[in-house]
């Protein structure tokens, strides 16, 4: 075999790792969108989660009923710290929270308005949390409230817009693939 002939082979084999890699992400995406979905489905479904949907202002008490409701329950927080990471197309805002128990914890901010929020909220303010277990699932601030990327709302989204994105990357190669194949039998012809 020539060193040509070899060098195709190794290019092509390139190619084909290549294009094997955005439908094996569009498949791993596409078979956790229903179980996510479902989550979020029950979230919002589930009374204590759904009765705390709207946080009340932080500067008032909380009301004793929404503290030890189950699985969602409601705290009060001050903020910490704050931090951004950030690059192209993807940006993370986070804050340091400690509630009212004592318990520190840090959520990544989610969902549209994320960065509105973040620089909205300062170090030493009082925020309230819905949590759930001990992952805060929205935090809001009295002028308005933003999910955390545990929030099973926020997953099933960034699953979804993922989804999309890999089935028409999928897509595109498939065309490509195609139009190559017929480019190829008319040229052989």
């Amino acid at each position: 075999m020539s060193r040509t002939k070899a060098l195709v082979y190794v290019l092509y084999a390139l190619v084909v790792v290549a294009l094997s890699i955005s439908p094996l992400y569009f498949a791993r995406y596409l078979a956790a969108q229903s179980a996510l979905s479902q989550a979020a489905r029950q979230y919002a479904d589930l009374p204590s989660c759904s009765r705390t949907a709207q946080l009340p202002d932080p500067r008032k008490p909380v009301a004793a009923s929404a503290l030890s409701s189950s699985p969602c329950r409601l705290t009060g927080a001050i903020v910490v710290d704050k931090s951004y990471t950030g690059g192209l197309g993807s940006e993370s805002y986070a804050l340091g929270l400690r509630d009212d128990a004592g318990v520190g914890r840090s959520a990544v901010l989610g969902g549209p308005g994320d960065a509105a929020f973040f620089n909205r909220v300062n170090s030493g303010m009082r925020v309230i949390l819905q949590l759930n277990g001990d992952r805060a699932m929205l935090i809001g601030d009295g002028a308005g409230q933003i999910q955390t990327r545990d929030n099973p709302d926020d997953i099933a989204r960034r699953n979804a817009l993922s989804v999309t994105l890999f089935g028409s990357l999928t897509g595109l190669e498939f065309i490509a693939i195609a139009a190559l194949l017929v480019g190829r039998r008319r040229a052989a012809s």
